[in-house]
């Protein structure tokens, strides 16, 4: 078999290669009366919480209390692991976007957890009443006056890019093969003719 032809099958087999899953990115709306509101974007990375499969958390957009906020790592509040589930019905509750675990984003001294509670959605935060209160806080590892109050979740956006169908590798591979026969017998012919 000579270069090109091994040229030719190699691309041929590589169009035929399995295709990458669809890239999901889920965007949910959340409030939180007299603190906040924004939105959390995910995907499309995967997790998972207790066997369930969620999207992880990308981005935090909003404001808490007029102040900017921006996303957490998985674990430093309330042991966050910021996956979001979409449907609902994928979650561990059965029906929340969030688990137990929530996601969690921070700004200007305060720490914010968003989560479901198996009944509804919390916002699960420290609220330390000045600045020294809130250094004093951190440097003795202590809660900075913990609350918990109600939140609203809701789906604001799902997006999916569009897969490869698994077709076109097929058509490429064949125009491919049906292209390289085609350069071999013009130039059996024009060997002939030459000859």
């Amino acid at each position: 078999m000579n270069k090109s032809a091994m040229l030719a099958t190699a691309s041929a087999l590589s169009l035929l290669a399995p295709l990458p899953a669809s890239a999901v990115t889920v965007t949910l709306d959340w409030s939180v009366p007299s603190y906040g509101s924004g939105q959390i974007t995910a995907g499309p990375a995967t997790g998972t919480h207790s066997g369930y499969t969620g999207y992880v958390a990308t981005a935090v957009t909003g404001t808490w209390l007029s102040s900017p906020v921006s996303l957490l790592s998985p674990n430093p509040f309330e042991n966050n692991d910021n996956l979001v589930y979409n449907p609902v019905t994928a979650s561990p509750s059965g029906n929340g976007f969030l688990d137990s675990k929530g996601v969690a984003f921070s700004g200007s001294y305060f720490d914010v957890d968003l989560s479901f509670n198996g009944t509804g959605y919390q916002a699960v935060f420290d609220d330390p009443l000045t600045i020294g209160a809130f250094y004093y806080c951190v440097s003795k590892g202590e809660d900075c006056n913990t609350q918990t109050v109600a939140a609203t979740v809701t789906l604001a956006a799902t997006t999916s890019a569009t897969p490869l169908p698994t077709s076109l590798p097929l058509f490429a591979g064949g125009a491919a093969i049906v292209g390289l026969v085609a350069r071999r017998r013009k130039k059996k012919s024009a060997d002939i003719v030459g000859a």
